[in-house]
């Protein structure tokens, strides 16, 4: 007994090495990088945390100044946003320039020449598309003038007011409204109607019932005759809109204008004012 006893003593610090040594390579070995991943965690959120504080003591930091001396805290604040302005102030000049509306749905005007409404619309005939612009006089209803093309560009919106323009001899104070198209907002057309002194005023964003003059025109004039038709050479559409809107200024009546024809309203303007047409 005794020298099992003395054997098994004698053994218990080899067998207690082999059991930490098979430990320390089996065990330790698994989580050695499960650690490493965990302080490398820690050391970058540690990181991040100094960071984020720091930038918290720097805001507290520039709003105690603003308190304490708001004229040394605007300067630190412009020293910041200073190159932000120059386009923050271009963005709004352009806004308020373009997108104004100073017709306001006021389609019943007392003068003629006083506002003018325009738009383009498309139409598709054997897979083709044209486009028709118009120029209406509000006072009136009356189509001023009219185009028709096969390219949808700024050419067609400005002959068609060069040649309204013309045909009303060159009337003051006018002010002309259209939707915000690229037609309508391009730089040559901008400039044609500044040289002209006429005003531009624009409809909202989506929203086509700031012109529906002109937008009840187009549909009267599709639904009540060129949907109605078959055309097969550009010319037949030329000559339909033509007719379309000759008769209109001459022979159909609007309930807006106590069931009178645009023509007639002008004619009766002009011998009330003792005043020489167009």
């Amino acid at each position: 007994m005794s020298a099992i006893a003395f054997s098994s003593v004698s053994c218990a610090p080899i067998i207690s090495h082999i059991f930490f040594s098979v430990i320390s390579s089996s065990f330790i070995d698994k989580i050695r990088n499960k650690i490493y991943v965990t302080f490398f965690l820690l050391k970058i959120f540690c990181t991040c945390l100094g960071s984020f504080l720091i930038a918290v003591s720097i805001c507290l930091f520039i709003l105690f100044i603003c308190c304490c001396d708001k004229s040394l805290g605007n300067n630190i604040l412009s020293s910041f946003f200073i190159s932000f302005k120059p386009c923050i102030k271009n963005k709004v000049t352009i806004t308020n320039f373009y997108y104004k509306n100073k017709l306001m749905k006021q389609f019943n005007q007392a003068t003629p020449n006083c506002f003018w409404v325009g738009d383009t619309t498309c139409l598709i005939i054997n897979r083709n598309r044209f486009y028709v612009c118009v120029v209406m006089d509000l006072f009136s209803r009356k189509i001023v003038a009219h185009n028709v093309s096969c390219t949808n560009d700024v050419s067609l919106t400005v002959n068609t007011f060069k040649a309204a323009f013309e045909i009303r001899n060159h009337p003051n104070n006018l002010t002309f409204h259209s939707d915000q198209g690229s037609n309508y907002t391009a730089n040559k057309y901008v400039q044609l109607l500044r040289i002209l002194k006429v005003e531009q005023s624009f409809s909202k964003r989506g929203t086509p019932y700031d012109n529906a003059a002109i937008e009840s025109f187009f549909s009267n004039m599709k639904r009540d005759d060129l949907h109605s038709r078959r055309f097969q050479y550009f010319d037949e559409i030329v000559s339909a809109v033509n007719n379309y809107i000759y008769h209109y200024n001459e022979y159909r009546p609007h309930e807006s204008l106590s069931f009178k024809t645009p023509n007639q309203v002008e004619n009766e303007y002009f011998k009330a004012n003792l005043s020489d047409p167009f």
